[in-house]
């Protein structure tokens, strides 16, 4: 499993948004201006943010059409699990990106949409050629297609014994919604990284709760 080798993958809080600023634990304020978060002010070598944290107990599952293919009334549709991720989320969690790229923060609201999949769904759904490039529907919306830029290692988000689907990770710059944990990779004592990581956000904003 790629999830759990951060030296701290801590619900704390930080993060940048589009149009919101992350606060610690798992909320989101709207209205604040977002910052851009500094990992050399702490003993951090990766920081970034994700909703669901794997092995949190949260989850998040649902269907999902493949361009192309046509889907009749009582078919059963593709099913994964999701999560929404700021850019160097994979590279915070050691999560290995096999193809394509990583999100970046253009990949804003307005962009072109975009998705990156892990290896089970790239290997369930495009057997014979590459998923980068390939198209999906995260919506329902009629012609509402994202394009696949990356795929990465798959990731047991309930825990070592528990495979799990298919994944789907969406921008969070794109799809912004209010709750985001924290990944942090660094060094030392994890425990003394979350708490300078606390310190670190109450001094960026001292109301949050």
């Amino acid at each position: 499993s790629a999830s759990g080798s951060s030296a701290s993958a801590s619900s704390t809080a930080l993060a940048q948004a589009e149009r919101s600023a992350c606060s610690s634990g798992r909320g989101a304020r709207s209205g604040t201006t977002p910052r851009r978060a500094s990992p050399t002010s702490l003993p951090v070598r990766d920081a970034s943010a994700v909703y669901p944290l794997p092995m949190s107990g949260d989850g998040w599952s649902g269907t999902f059409l493949l361009e192309g293919q046509t889907y009749a009334t009582g078919d059963p549709l593709p099913h994964a699990e999701y999560a929404r991720a700021l850019p160097g989320y994979f590279r915070a969690m050691r999560i290995p990106l096999l193809a394509g790229r990583d999100f970046t923060r253009d990949d804003r609201r307005g962009a072109p949409q975009v998705v990156i999949v892990d290896d089970a769904l790239a290997r369930r759904y495009w057997p014979n050629a590459p998923a980068v490039g390939k198209r999906v529907n995260v919506t329902g919306n009629p012609g509402d297609y994202a394009t696949v830029v990356g795929v990465v290692g798959h990731v047991r988000n309930g825990g070592p014994q528990d495979e799990g689907e298919p994944q789907i990770y969406e921008p969070f710059l794109q799809r912004a919604q209010p709750t985001l944990s924290i990944v942090l990779h660094g060094e030392g004592d994890p425990s003394a990284l979350v708490t300078a990581a606390r310190a670190r956000v109450r001094a960026l904003d001292a109301e949050l709760p």
